[in-house]
């Protein structure tokens, strides 16, 4: 396999012509003049395409209502939603999640995470919401994952922290050691990789841990070691 005037690598049948990565697409939607036969609403593109509406509304509670009755009125299909919300915001409005959701006719809602991570969950369903039927289809009717066999299921609700403990932070420099470990094993998963990943991903939850109790103990001297100069030291 040959990587292309970029050096990019393309995994294909042998024989079969490998056509060039279609460009990006952003459309810029003004939540004031949107249209209910807007047609990047109505579409589902399997393509890198994404649709970004401004909503004016500067205030939490007026944001996220607007926004939840756009999803609801505008958008097709009822399979997922996500919500992202920084905590500090939701303290100060401890009812606006609710609200949201309860404005929400998806089968699936998730908090601060990619709308995919609903179906990851094993405990929550995953089916559009209930309603729709085989004349006006739009997500489906049923669903495709209830291991509880809960009965009449609406709604799953996936809620995440904001920022997870191993995110790594703006600026901040991903461990080499986790990342070769991640490469293993999307390479080539095996128990061997999986279990260097974890060690690894267990090594560096534990130099976090340590680092942040000495802080809180000792004080942000107390940790860091300052670089002797040895232009004094060297002075009679």
């Amino acid at each position: 396999m040959k990587p292309d005037r970029l050096g990019r690598y393309y995994a294909a049948p042998q024989g079969r012509q490998i056509a060039e990565p279609l460009p990006w697409l952003m459309a810029e939607l003004d939540a004031d003049a949107l249209s209910k036969d807007e047609y990047a609403l109505r579409n589902e593109a399997f393509s890198p395409c994404v649709a970004v509406v401004a909503v004016c509304e500067a205030e939490p509670k007026a944001f996220l209502a607007r926004a939840t009755m756009i999803c609801r009125d505008m958008l097709w299909g009822s399979l997922v939603a996500s919500i992202v919300i920084h905590p500090e915001v939701e303290k100060l409005n401890p009812d606006i999640i609710d609200k949201a959701i309860a404005g929400l006719p998806y089968g699936s809602v998730v908090i601060n995470s990619a709308g995919a991570l609903g179906y990851t969950v094993e405990q929550a369903t995953w089916g559009a919401f209930p309603g729709e039927s085989l004349e006006a289809m739009e997500s489906g009717v049923g669903q495709v994952k209830n291991i509880l066999c809960l009965k009449d299921a609406r709604q799953s609700v996936v809620r995440c922290p904001f920022i997870s403990f191993i995110q790594a932070k703006r600026g901040q420099e991903l461990n080499p050691v986790v990342a070769t470990s991640l490469a293993c094993v999307l390479v080539k998963p095996a128990i061997g990789s999986v279990s260097r990943l974890f060690a690894s991903l267990i090594k560096l939850a534990f130099s976090r841990l340590v680092t942040n109790l000495a802080t809180t103990c000792f004080g942000t001297k107390g940790i860091v070691h300052e670089p002797l100069n040895t232009t004094e030291s060297s002075k009679p």
